[in-house]
């Protein structure tokens, strides 16, 4: 399951319970003959799982350079089990200490859209305790509708600040949720002593 928040610190997380309805008394008792082969199973999920999404990250190498985006097709996105009602935008990030990443694009109209930062498996970095993602009902918006991100390794003063959480590189993508057309996000790397830090 996946929830999706516009406000986090304000929504309360659906409540999800799940009950076997064809049980019949207790499970039965562990066996011994079996535990072997048990175990190597989940042992093997786990590396295929990690093997799986380190290759599906390696592969993005293949469409945009770093610091890009790169739209997978319709069917690309329904083979790893995206929700049709997604358009996601997907790339590869990577800053020096003393880069930011500056991330603009006009959104389509939608129900949601969000920016997320992830690890070299795609997945999301620390969103309890640093704001390493944004989404439409959080995001400050210039004049005209569009948004202008800044993701970097220390808090420029930016509103739309996106925190690297420690890594230096990793994932990113973005996400338009039911939208009536997919705009490119357009990204740039400038350095944090620029004046006027290259954004508005």
């Amino acid at each position: 399951l996946r929830q999706t928040f516009l406000h986090r610190e304000r929504e309360v997380p659906v409540a999800v319970s799940i009950e076997c309805l064809d049980a019949q008394g207790p499970p039965p008792l562990l066996d011994a003959a079996r535990m072997h082969g048990q175990l190597m199973g989940s042992a093997m999920y786990t590396i295929g799982c990690a093997a799986w999404f380190a290759d599906w990250v390696q592969d993005m190498r293949k469409h945009a350079p770093v610091n890009a985006f790169h739209l997978p097709s319709e069917e690309q996105h329904r083979r790893v089990g995206g929700d049709p009602n997604i358009r996601i935008w997907l790339g590869l990030w990577e800053l020096a200490p003393d880069e930011a990443l500056v991330i603009e694009a006009k959104p389509p109209r939608c129900d949601y859209w969000n920016f997320q930062l992830g690890n070299v498996w795609a997945e999301s970095l620390d969103y309890q305790f640093r704001r390493v993602h944004i989404n439409s009902g959080q995001a400050k918006l210039e004049p005209d509708g569009s948004f202008q991100l800044v993701v970097a390794h220390r808090d420029p003063g930016h509103p739309n600040w996106i925190d690297t959480a420690g890594h230096d590189h990793g994932t990113m993508c973005v996400r338009w949720v039911r939208a009536d057309s997919h705009p490119e996000p357009r990204c740039r790397v400038v350095e944090l002593s620029e004046p006027g830090k290259g954004w508005t």
